[in-house]
Formats: C-alpha cells, structure tokens, sequence
C-alpha cells in the first residue's frame, strides 16, 4: 500500500508523462521538491500554483526562485515563470506546485538538491512547552533564562510551528544556563 506522499509523487510523475510528454523525470528532483514543501502539497491551496494571481506568481519568485534557489531577481526569472504557466496550460486550473517548481527549474537550467539531514531534529516531536500557537507568542513562554541569546523582540516563528532554532539547542541552552 504506497503513502499519501508516495501516491503523490506517483500523481505528479503521471500527469508529467502524460500531460505534458516528459520522459526523463528526475526522480530525486521531483521526490525533493515535494519534501522542501511538505504538508503543503496536500493542501488544496498551497499545493497548487494560480498563473491567473499575480501575488501568487510574485512569491513563487521571491521565496522558491529566489528565497530556496538564491536567484538574483532577473527578468529572466519572470519569463521562466510565465513560460511554465503557458507549458502547464492555461485551461489547467491544477498546477501542481511540485510539477511547476521541477518545470521552473528546467527553464533555468538549475539544479536542486534537497538534504533533509538538517531536518532530522525538526521532524522529531518537541516537548509541548516548544509548541507555539501564533507569532505573538512571547519567548517567554519557553522557560529561557535571560542569559540565552535571543531576540524577544522579533521572534522567528512560521504559523504555529517550532521556532526555527533547533529544540535540542534551546533545551542545552536553557539547562546550561542554569
């Protein structure tokens, strides 16, 4: 019985093959891609690229092409993408994020490699005190001693999920002050 992600991943490689007549799809790239989004791929939104919403299309560039690729803002990063939207079809109202950012990735002839070694720690369940609702949460709700070095003032948080600081560093951090 294959996963949600494997069912995916299966999903996008057929509508490639089929859809648009790839033949040499770059398992690794593709597999990649979906695990640097995650969850979002099975999110009806997030998981699908609107051509027709110029803010959408503008954070496909800012945080994929140039926040993960570390592209310098060229016109040609907006050719790319109105290209990949005229490949995927103007008809086709299911853009799959994954299939866009992989065709975006072959109009600019860029590699990608994604190591989710570094995401080891974040994957493991932190202790319920490192669970944060909202971005106004305040830091001292982790039980930090002054003496830590963080910026109370502008927390880095993303929609209720971990800090972007490691657990198990937070945890070392806050034991060894004491």
């Amino acid at each position: 019985m294959m996963t949600k992600f494997q069912q995916a991943i299966e999903s996008y490689r057929e509508f490639m093959s089929q859809k648009l007549n790839m033949t040499d799809i770059k398992e690794e790239t593709l597999v990649g891609l979906a695990q640097m989004l995650g969850n979002a791929i099975f999110e009806a939104d997030a998981s699908i690229v609107a051509c027709s919403d110029k803010n959408e299309l503008r954070k496909v560039k800012e945080l994929f092409l140039m926040g993960e690729l570390n592209l310098t803002d060229k016109p040609e990063l907006d050719a790319a993408i109105k290209d990949v939207c005229a490949d995927m079809g103007s008809s086709n109202r299911k853009k799959h994020r994954v299939v866009f950012y992989y065709l975006l990735l072959q109009k600019l002839n860029t590699s990608f490699h994604f190591d989710n070694s570094a995401s080891d720690i974040i994957a493991e369940t932190p202790p319920q005190s490192m669970l944060l609702e909202d971005t106004t949460t305040s830091l001292e709700t982790l039980e930090i001693d002054e003496a830590t070095d963080f910026d109370v003032e502008t927390p880095r948080f993303a929609e209720g999920i971990i800090a972007d600081i490691p657990p198990q560093s937070i945890l070392i951090e806050a034991s060894a002050a004491q």
